[in-house]
């Protein structure tokens, strides 16, 4: 486990682990104050027992001479309190920058894992389970910070108190800690080793069982619609009982494992204590000499039980819990950023082109694109359309920077993108075919990813009269402040789309790319869109997909794909005269 807990010492800035440290010293400091304290007690207690023995205490203390017994022992009994609530007072500090530093880290961690999801490219998200990665961002990191990290460094100061005290109790009597230590350790080590195969077990079951949790929650809510119509809501709700059911469980199982062996030790100590008198009377020693010999193995126990305990209830919960440390480590040990690597900006004033172009999907046996070759003048309108799987999305994909091709050249005039992916992504605006809107205000999803005092409400304003939502707008209580609703429920699908049409217009891009952009619309509402996007012809390059013909007819040249190559390219009225394909495609539009 201590290899594993290395793994974590690497993940954390050395700010972060400079500070564990600090906290480590302070609690090296904590137990020798403890430590203070038992003796303290202890040697109160003495006086308590046998009075006589101020006499000697008045020679050794001059600031006694003089007083009677009654101011003594009110002096030593305020000095002992002050000594016991300034050990409290400063567990009580200690423990909660112990607290702070581990939310701090899983904190620090949890964002990590963020960004580095964030980072990832469209060809690992388009292939992962997204209830995985929220998995690993709020809930994984969530485990790793409460139940590995925060109960490890408290372990660890615990422990420390342990042997501090423990090496105070050998001084003092040798034979007799060793016996008793010997003992203690014995019992909890034993019982660990019973319990370990069955933590570690659960652990597993417990990551896995959440990450399916999270995921039928994310597909009954996404698909509650489809629920309701097929009456389908039993199944996913047995099926999130099951996983629930098994998770709680077994962490039900933890918490019983991590707590059972404390009464076990209780009855030990106890046990252990009477055993210890019962020795001694019997060798023939007086009782007060046994008393002061209980006191301190008393008070020691008071202090090293409860520690003991606790450093074993930790254990038994990391161990519970150290598969999201696995899990976290292994992502993040993909995360790389590169500190020194300067993106330039990409000047667009010629043409964008892509020359013999292939692209493999990860696991596939067929090219997406083929042999594909495009060129695309600055400012121009361009249509693409085929057949599904003809490679139009994986082209758009290309042309957007989210995937690279394997082979072949993009070129936006004299700048690779390939290795300028960045700054190309600042000059494109994209409308996706199913628009994300987010739970906020109409204007806060038109300028995506803006605070809301930061926006430009002129370009806001001109952008949504061209997407046609004045109309919708005017209706709205709330105008353009009016809340969407969670992936904009509120809103009708046509309504979503000329949001998104109006979010890729404030982005003020260079290069406009619709895929299907007015699939949504009414046949009215398209017809003015496409003549607002007809009028920017000639100030932007805009590439369309489309289904529907009509949408690309004024289009300054369409490019005709199938099985990820360009078949065919020519005006809307060349097509017409020359492509069967295209006649056929127009017919069906």
């Amino acid at each position: 486990m201590l290899r594993k807990l290395s793994v974590f010492w690497r993940l954390i800035e050395k700010e972060q682990q400079m500070r564990i440290i600090t906290i480590q010293i302070l609690v090296v400091l904590l137990a020798f104050i403890e430590l203070f304290t038992i003796g303290s007690i202890a040697a109160f207690l003495n006086l308590i027992t046998e009075p006589d023995k101020i006499k000697g205490l008045i020679e050794i203390v001059p600031y006694f001479k003089g007083r009677s017994n009654e101011d003594i022992f009110l002096s030593i009994s305020l000095s002992l309190v002050f000594v016991l609530s300034f050990s409290a007072f400063f567990s009580i500090y200690i423990h909660n920058k112990s607290i702070i530093l581990s939310t701090n880290i899983g904190h620090y961690i949890s964002s990590k894992l963020m960004a580095y999801y964030l980072s990832r490219d469209w060809l690992y998200h388009s292939s992962s389970n997204s209830s995985v990665i929220v998995n690993n961002i709020v809930g994984e990191s969530g485990r790793l910070s409460n139940s590995v990290i925060r109960p490890f460094m408290l372990a660890t100061s615990k422990l420390i108190l342990m042997l501090v005290i423990s090496t105070a109790i050998f001084i003092y009597n040798p034979f007799m800690t060793t016996m008793i230590l010997l003992f203690f350790l014995i019992s909890y080590m034993t019982i660990s080793k019973v319990v370990r195969r069955k933590l570690r077990d659960n652990s597993y079951v417990i990551s896995k069982e959440n990450k399916e949790r999270i995921q039928t929650v994310n597909e009954s809510f996404d698909n509650v619609k489809m629920l309701i119509l097929n009456d389908k809501i039993d199944f996913f709700l047995k099926k999130f009982e099951h996983s629930n059911l098994l998770m709680t469980q077994r962490v039900a199982s933890n918490m019983v494992l991590g707590a059972s062996p404390r009464y076990i030790m209780e009855w030990l100590a106890f046990v252990s204590m009477i055993a210890i008198l019962i020795i001694y009377i019997c060798l023939g020693n007086e009782l007060s000499e046994i008393i002061p010999l209980l006191t301190i193995y008393g008070l020691a126990a008071l202090k090293l039980l409860p520690s003991l305990q606790f450093i074993y209830a930790s254990l038994s919960t990391i161990k519970g819990n150290v598969s999201a440390l696995e899990t976290i480590s292994s992502e993040l040990s993909k995360y790389k950023v590169d500190k020194h690597s300067k993106c330039r900006n990409v000047s667009f004033s010629k043409s964008i082109s892509i020359k013999n172009a292939f692209f493999r999907y990860p696991g596939k046996d067929t090219d997406a694109l083929s042999s594909l070759n495009i060129n695309i003048d600055k400012n121009k309108t361009i249509g693409i359309v085929g057949q599904s799987g003809a490679g139009k999305s994986t082209l758009i994909d290309v042309l957007c920077g989210l995937i690279k091709i394997d082979s072949g050249s993009f070129r936006v005039d004299d700048y690779d993108i390939n290795n300028e992916i960045t700054s190309w992504q600042r000059q494109v605006s994209y409308v996706p075919q199913s628009i994300s809107l987010s739970d906020a205000s109409i204007a806060e999803n038109i300028a995506f990813g803006e605070p809301y005092t930061d926006i430009d409400w002129q370009l806001l304003d001109k952008v949504v009269e061209l997407s046609y939502l004045d109309d919708l707008i005017k209706k709205l209580d709330n105008g353009i402040d009016t809340i969407v609703g969670e992936k904009g429920v509120q809103l009708s699908g046509g309504q979503r789309q000329r949001i998104g049409i109006a979010r890729a217009l404030y982005k003020q891009a260079s290069v406009l790319i619709l895929d299907e952009a007015t699939s949504a619309l009414d046949g009215v509402t398209e017809n003015k869109i496409m003549q607002a996007i007809n009028n920017l012809s000639g100030k932007m390059t805009i590439i369309i997909i489309a289904h529907r013909l009509k949408t690309i007819k004024n289009c300054d040249s369409i490019y005709m794909l199938d099985n990820g190559k360009v078949v065919d390219c020519n005006t809307y009225e060349g097509l017409m005269a020359t492509n069967p394909s295209f006649r056929e495609m127009e017919k069906y539009a």
